[in-house]
């Protein structure tokens, strides 16, 4: 695999993390709360770890290492894996909350994006040089 899965996890779950703290901070900004406290709860951590990993291995088996499938379905693949792990994070009782629908958020905001944009690069590299690849520094 070229690319790691725990680089990728990480990533994501860190940027994840910053937008559910900086929209926090925008509405304590905004309706002018006193004495709020900005926290990310355990169980956010918990589910963020756990759905970044499994999405970046998702993304990793639908991009590195299934190469017979042409570029949009690999795309419509992952993107299935990655609502479907949206799906399943429904069912956790702290996830359901507005605190943990604004979470989902955050990780939605970033994990399609970023899948969307690196599997039209990875594509664009195949058609250019017909070598499919997931490694990040080589999609220019």
């Amino acid at each position: 695999m070229e690319v790691s899965w725990q680089a990728m996890a990480a990533v994501t779950f860190m940027v994840s993390a910053c937008l559910y703290v900086i929209y926090n901070l925008l509405y304590v900004f905004i309706q002018r709360v006193e004495g709020a406290h900005l926290v990310v709860p355990a169980a956010f951590i918990i589910h963020g770890v756990m759905v970044s990993v499994l999405y970046s291995g998702a993304f990793i088996l639908c991009f590195g290492m299934v190469e017979h499938w042409r570029g949009l379905a690999r795309y419509f693949c992952a993107l299935a894996i990655l609502l479907t792990l949206f799906g399943v994070s429904l069912l956790i009782p702290q996830i359901r909350s507005n605190e943990g629908l604004i979470w989902l958020a955050a990780l939605f905001a970033v994990s399609f994006p970023f899948l969307t944009a690196v599997s039209i690069l990875s594509e664009k590299r195949h058609t250019k040089t017909g070598i499919r690849s997931v490694l990040l520094w080589e999609l220019k």
